[in-house]
């Protein structure tokens, strides 16, 4: 430091300024008597060392100023490319979620276009298999109208012809009218019309009343059996016989009177005692007779069990044998005569007249209804 001073106050002194002159005049003037040179000196120095000093701060300050600028700017720059960065991962993270919602969005998207598919197609499918079933349930429903009235026509000739019931059939045939009618099929008309005609043929049949010829039979048995003495016999024998038979076997229990009991008991089996209510002079003629009245009683069975059957030819035929039994056997003529005329209205009656026909119908149905059957099974 003790060499630069004398170098330092020779400039100063040769290039001070104005100033410096004037502020070392002033200085001079107001300061005390001494010496001068060395106060100059010291003052300068201080100036100086003020001046660098001041100059070392403006520099320090300037060099902080630009230190903490370019720490800011580097902060600020730090903090914007920090700022880009994250603006940056939030795009990519918002471009990433938009990405994995619209993934989500055009999965999901798909699974509901391919559920509406599926449920059009399921849709499509009920749809076709519910027409499918109304044409099937009407084609079943026209099947089972048919095969009703068929079945109630079947039954009509199964009275007809194996039961002999008019009236039975007629019913059944209505019935099966009636089906045909809620059908309301138009192709089954000419089958209706074939079943009134043959509705009303049963209905105009008349037949025999069979109740009334098995009572008329009834009564000419009665004329045959009673008023000959073996019938009243037979009818009073078959009230007595069992009580004394009755009465004698519970006679003797043992012993000889025992045994001569159960002989005779054995013997009674193979014998026939008759009791006549009154005295008969010619047995041959009352026992004829008697065989007579059991053939007419057998003949007139025959014509009855006939007419239940309602076999004609059986019940012609026992009439007849009744007749010429009447004929060959002798007796009250007027009772004969009245016998007679009752057997010969009953013969000309016929007890299984011919029966109206039917069976057009139920052919024409079959004929009908066979190409339907044939388009439902196909």
């Amino acid at each position: 430091m003790s060499t630069t001073e004398p170098t330092a106050e020779k400039p100063e002194e040769a290039t001070a300024p104005p100033e410096t002159e004037v502020t070392e005049a002033v200085s001079q003037e107001n300061a005390p008597a001494s010496p001068q040179p060395q106060k100059s000196g010291r003052a300068a120095w201080a100036a100086t060392i003020g001046l660098l000093l001041a100059v070392i701060a403006i520099l320090l300050g300037c060099a902080g100023f630009g230190v903490g600028y370019w720490a800011w700017q580097q902060m600020h720059n730090t903090l914007a490319m920090q700022a880009a960065q994250i603006q940056t991962l939030k795009q990519a993270l918002s471009d990433k979620a938009s990405r994995d919602h619209l993934a989500a969005y055009a999965d999901k998207t798909d699974q509901l276009e391919a559920q509406q598919q599926a449920q059009a197609q399921a849709l499509n499918a009920f749809g076709k298999a519910l027409r499918q079933s109304q044409i099937l349930n009407q084609r079943d429903q026209r099947g089972w109208t048919l095969a009703e009235a068929e079945y109630l026509m079947r039954i009509a000739r199964y009275r007809l012809d194996l039961l002999r019931d008019p009236q039975g059939a007629a019913d059944a045939l209505s019935q099966a009218d009636e089906r045909l009618a809620r059908l309301g099929d138009p192709e089954m008309l000419p089958v209706r019309r074939d079943l009134a005609a043959e509705i009303q043929a049963l209905r105009d049949y008349q037949g025999p009343d069979k109740v009334g010829i098995l009572l008329r039979l009834d009564q000419v048995m009665s004329q045959i059996l009673l008023p000959t003495p073996l019938g009243a016999a037979l009818l009073d024998h078959s009230g007595q016989s069992a009580p004394e038979t009755a009465t004698q076997k519970s006679g003797g229990t043992g012993g000889l009177r025992g045994f001569l009991a159960t002989v005779w008991d054995s013997i009674s089996d193979h014998v026939s005692i008759r009791h006549y209510p009154q005295r008969i002079n010619d047995l041959a003629v009352v026992t004829s007779q008697g065989q007579a009245a059991q053939s007419l009683y057998l003949y007139l069975e025959n014509a009855r069990a006939a007419v239940l059957a309602g076999d004609n030819t059986t019940y012609h035929q026992a009439i007849g044998d009744v007749l010429n039994t009447l004929k060959q056997t002798s007796g009250d003529p007027a009772l004969r005569a009245g016998i007679a005329q009752t057997l010969n209205k009953l013969e000309a009656i016929d007890i299984a007249p011919s029966l109206p026909k039917i069976g057009a119908a139920l052919a024409r149905l079959q004929k009908l209804a066979a190409p339907k059957n044939t388009e439902a099974h196909g």
